[in-house]
C-alpha cells in the first residue's frame, strides 16, 4: 500500500461473530503473524457469487497449490512465508478485488500438526490478523479460541449481500469437518 493512505483508526473484532463492514477498495494486505515457533500457514477458500468454489495456498499434503494472482481472477495472491525477526512470524494475502467472491474464508493451520494428524491449540500461538486497505480500513481478528482442531477459520469476508464485511470466525474444526464444510476445501485432497 502506498504511502499516502490515511488508514482509520483500528477497530478490533474481539469476539467471535463480530463483524465490520469494508469500504470499497482495489488494494487490501491480510496478515497473519504469531509468536510461536511453529510453522503456520494461512490459506484462503472461497465461494464465488456464481456457486464456483476453489482455493489458494502453497503446500499442503504434497499438493501444490496456487499461489494465486492478483492481475486475474481470483485476485488474490498469497506471495508466501514472510519472516521479518527471529521472533515474530508472519504471512500476507494480497486482493485486488472482491467483487465476484460470495464469501472467502481465511483460515491457518499448523502445517506439522495437520500432516501427522494431531489436534492444535491455536490460541496459544499469540496470532493477530490484520486487514488494511487503500481505502483506508484497519482491521485486526485475534487468534484468541481455546478449542483444540487441525484448523482455525479466523474470519470470513462476506459479500453475499453486496456490502463486503469482515466476521471474526475463530472457529476451530477437524481436517474432514473442514473439507466437507469449507467450499474449495476439498483442493487438498488431490
Amino acid at each position: 500500500m502506498g504511502s499516502n493512505v490515511s488508514f482509520k483508526p483500528v477497530i478490533t473484532l474481539k469476539r467471535r461473530g463480530d463483524n465490520e463492514h469494508i469500504a470499497s477498495f482495489t488494494k487490501m494486505v491480510v496478515k497473519f503473524s504469531w509468536e510461536s515457533d511453529v510453522d503456520l500457514d494461512l490459506m484462503v477458500f472461497y465461494k464465488t457469487k456464481s456457486g464456483e468454489s476453489g482455493g489458494i495456498f502453497s503446500i499442503f499434503f504434497g499438493v501444490d497449490g496456487s499461489g494465486g494472482c492478483l492481475e486475474r481472477f481470483p485476485f488474490i495472491q498469497i506471495p508466501g512465508s514472510q519472516k521479518p525477526d527471529d521472533v515474530m512470524n508472519s504471512e500476507i494475502i494480497k486482493i485486488s478485488s472482491l467483487s465476484d467472491m460470495g464469501q472467502v474464508y481465511i483460515i491457518v493451520l499448523n502445517y506439522e500438526d495437520a500432516t501427522d494428524n494431531k489436534t492444535s491449540n491455536f490460541g496459544k500461538y499469540n496470532g493477530q490478523l490484520t486487514i488494511q486497505t487503500d481505502a483506508g480500513d484497519n482491521l485486526e481478528v485475534p487468534l484468541d479460541s481455546d478449542e483444540i482442531g487441525h484448523v482455525c477459520i479466523i474470519c470470513t469476508l462476506d459479500n453475499t449481500s453486496g456490502n463486503l464485511k469482515l466476521i471474526n470466525e475463530n472457529r476451530i474444526i477437524s481436517l474432514d469437518t473442514f473439507i466437507k464444510e469449507i467450499p474449495g476445501a476439498n483442493l487438498l485432497l488431490r
